[in-house]
């Protein structure tokens, strides 16, 4: 009644041995007979080291088949991102030798097993060290049809529980102590290797200082360094400083809006080339932010969960970043296009996840951290302040936008 179909990261890597295993045990169900299955299934009675790995490609029926591959698909191209093609195929079947020997060990009458079951189950223990915050889609049927996410780390546990329990009580025909021993097997396999490059990071010593980078120009540059937005024609223009505001001025660096063109110029013309117009008009302001479920980073980019849908933004492809209390309520707001910007709230349930590629481990973080990340990553800068008048906030994410997209520095208010 619970199908995992899908999962709700990112996939940038081609899971080639995914992809083989997958067709390979495909092909050996089309083109195995009856006798060949009977021959090479893991027999208690007439074992035969080979059998160990060729009853990990035989099924006994299309369902059979088909329910294997959906699982290998969800957990498998999951395990392979992180782990890579030759540990993933190692693990693989390490996975099936675990299944094989729990189920020849603790089943009272083991008869003959075929399935890569005890292989796939290897790999949601993988998962579950690996990426335990990952969260997989589950197709469910129970009176109605609907997909839900889930967390791996959930629904693994629920998935263990009922192996256990259907094993205790001899449920079947199917080798539950089989999937207990692959899933016993690879989540042993994923926690050492984990370990082990854990225990390896440590002994190189704390990591050597990065590079200069270049300031990185988030937006496209205007050619006059004096930009003045849209057409002539609008006659509301805003004058916000270009560099930080003088003492006396708003914080913000707004001077004023809703200003007509000709008290706006002169305005302008009394603070000379610090100043600068832009056209104000709904058309003009920044997009309005769209609040995320939760934030995954690593080393290549930074996810957002909103709703369902996962977005994957490389890091080069975000422009701004504003880290700002506004209010009572702490928030970064990260502007990504003219049209797109995501606010990630310090607020619990929202989820912040780092994620260590070298330990190859997910880690709780806080918004602290993230802020931290952004300034870390191709010179992304984290400008904002605190604002106890969101009105004030809305001034100052004016200027910072437009700014931004004209190539200047945008500094704390």
């Amino acid at each position: 009644m619970f199908l995992p179909i899908g999962d709700d990261q990112d996939h940038d890597r081609t899971p080639w041995v995914n992809r083989a295993l997958l067709a390979i045990n495909a092909a050996v169900f089309l083109l195995a007979s009856p006798r060949a299955v009977r021959e090479f299934a893991l027999t208690p009675g007439h074992l035969q080291p080979l059998q160990f790995l060729t009853h990990l490609f035989l099924h006994v029926d299309l369902w059979h088949l088909a329910g294997n591959l959906v699982f290998l698909w969800t957990f498998g191209r999951l395990v392979e991102e992180r782990l890579g093609s030759p540990g993933y195929a190692g693990l693989y079947l390490l996975s099936g030798l675990g299944s094989a020997g729990l189920h020849l060990l603790a089943e009272r009458d083991p008869g003959p097993a075929v399935g890569a079951s005890g292989a796939v189950a290897g790999m949601i223990g993988a998962c579950l060290v690996f990426c335990p915050r990952a969260h997989v889609k589950v197709l469910y049927w129970f009176f109605f049809v609907g997909v839900a996410q889930v967390a791996i780390s959930v629904w693994a546990l629920l998935w263990v529980a009922s192996q256990v329990l259907f094993a205790a009580i001899g449920k079947g025909t199917t080798a539950y102590w089989g999937h207990l021993g692959g899933f016993g097997a690879g989540f042993a396999a994923a926690w050492f290797i984990r370990e082990l490059a854990a225990r390896r990071l440590r002994r190189r010593g704390p990591p050597l200082e990065p590079r200069e980078r270049d300031v990185r120009r988030p937006f496209k540059l205007t050619e006059d360094d004096d930009p003045v937005f849209l057409d002539d024609a609008i006659d509301a223009f805003a004058v916000v400083y270009l560099e930080n505001p003088p003492e006396g001025a708003p914080r913000t660096g707004v001077l004023a809006r809703r200003l007509p063109r000709a008290e706006a110029d002169l305005r302008r013309r009394e603070l000379g080339t610090s100043a600068a117009l832009i056209a104000d008009q709904p058309a003009n302001d920044p997009p309005v932010p769209q609040p995320v479920d939760s934030a995954s980073w690593d080393d290549r980019m930074i996810r957002f969960r909103v709703g369902v849908d996962v977005v994957p933004l490389p890091w080069s492809s975000i422009g701004l970043v504003v880290d700002a209390t506004a209010g009572a309520e702490r928030f970064l707001d990260v502007f990504v296009s003219r049209t797109r910007t995501y606010r990630v709230p310090a607020r619990l349930g929202v989820g912040l996840t780092r994620v260590d590629p070298a330990r190859r481990q997910e880690e709780t973080a806080t918004l602290e951290e993230l802020a931290k990340a952004f300034e870390e990553r191709r010179g992304l800068a984290c400008a904002g302040g605190r604002f106890d008048d969101p009105r004030a906030y809305a001034d100052y994410v004016f200027r910072a936008w437009h700014l931004a997209r004209a190539g200047r520095a945008v500094h704390r208010a």
